[in-house]
């Protein structure tokens, strides 16, 4: 900085005094440096060229004072950005425990039902083997009264023709006798 024209004070034995401006100057070649990943002359033209003569290092103490705001300010955000996550998180656990406490409930509503449904099951077995119980035992009645009808039916048709032979003989006879 002193081959480009930057005066140090000189104290005894010819080392270097540093003001308050110059700790600023050095302070800010150092964020050039590391962090813009600027060149060291690349980073003394550029502080040498901020640097107002009238002001010694007013100008660059100004812009150090504003890359300290930002970088306060930055911070501040990060932190703000955290806490909105910290918060965010704290309502993704909490709609989490909310659908597992929900999810349990579900499922023992499911177990509820699959155990209505198992013996509505049972139920309907049950009625099943009742009606065709009962189909049975009403087709098995239909049945012997079917037989009982034609067995009848077969009686009276052989009564009738027991009656119509007998009257049969009783003409013959009469017809024989009478006339």
């Amino acid at each position: 900085m002193e081959n480009q024209g930057y005066p140090f004070v000189r104290g005894e034995n010819n080392s270097r005094a540093f003001t308050e401006q110059d700790i600023f100057v050095l302070q800010h070649m150092k964020e050039l440096v590391q962090i813009r990943s600027l060149t060291l002359e690349t980073a003394v033209n550029v502080v040498l060229s901020r640097v107002d003569s009238d002001k010694g290092t007013g100008a660059v103490r100004e812009e150090n004072n504003l890359s300290q705001s930002q970088n306060s300010h930055a911070l501040q955000s990060q932190e703000q950005l955290r806490e909105q996550e910290n918060k965010g998180m704290a309502l993704l656990f909490q709609h989490m425990e909310t659908m597992t406490v929900e999810f349990a409930a579900m499922k023992q509503e499911l177990q509820d039902i699959k155990a209505q449904n198992e013996y509505l099951k049972e139920v309907i077995h049950t009625q099943e083997k009742k009606q065709a119980q009962l189909e049975y035992d009403r087709s098995d009645k239909e049945n012997k009264r079917d037989e009982q009808l034609m067995s009848l039916i077969r009686d009276m048709q052989e009564t009738k023709k027991m009656i119509a032979a007998t009257e049969e003989k009783k003409s013959w006879i009469a017809k024989l006798l009478g006339k």
